[in-house]
């Protein structure tokens, strides 16, 4: 969009923030005080009003297994295809508006299989794997890209480029990636 990667990292930290912010501060309350989503809901929207709070916590939440879902399952399908790539060669058995091949439909469900002990720890036993991810997370993310700038035989004029914006182009371009992060 015309900003280089030294506009690009700290728009990143800066987005970040914007919104770890505010999702801390919003679970503070349940954290410190042991109290659930839907009785602290009560004493911001009343006793009945909550019910709305809690139905649409519950329909996002939905949607969002579903996408991860999707997601994970793009993931299986890649992963499978390098490791046995007959498996591409997979029929599709499915009419095309089911929205699906037979070979997603496989895919998500063995990213299911894998998720689904996943969701059965309890919240208050997830720290050991949270400290494993943050361990493995950095160390992966800076793996990938060394293997990146390897495959592709350095890191090229990457270093060296300039953002081509300036003035209050460059500010709104800065604000508008801020936003998407």
């Amino acid at each position: 969009v015309g900003l280089s990667w030294r506009e690009a990292i700290p728009i990143m930290v800066v987005g970040t923030s914007c919104v770890a912010v505010p999702l801390v501060l919003n679970g503070a309350a349940g954290a410190k005080l042991h109290v659930p989503f839907s009785v602290l809901s009560t004493g911001s929207f009343g006793y009945y009003l909550r019910y709305f709070c809690i139905v649409s916590r519950a329909i996002l939440a939905m949607f969002w297994l579903g996408i991860q879902g999707a997601n994970g399952a793009q993931c299986i399908t890649i992963m499978l295809r390098a490791w046995a790539p007959s498996y591409a060669d997979i029929p599709n058995s499915l009419p095309e508006s089911a929205g699906i091949t037979t070979q997603g439909m496989i895919s998500y469900f063995i990213f299911w299989i894998i998720q689904l002990p996943l969701l059965l720890i309890h919240p208050t036993k997830l720290k050991p794997i949270f400290v494993i991810k943050l361990i493995g997370a950095p160390i992966a993310a800076i793996a990938t890209m060394g293997w990146c700038i390897h495959k592709a035989g350095g890191s090229g004029a990457i270093f060296d480029i300039r953002p081509t914006v300036s003035g209050t182009q460059y500010a709104w371009l800065w604000l508008s990636c801020m936003s998407s992060v």
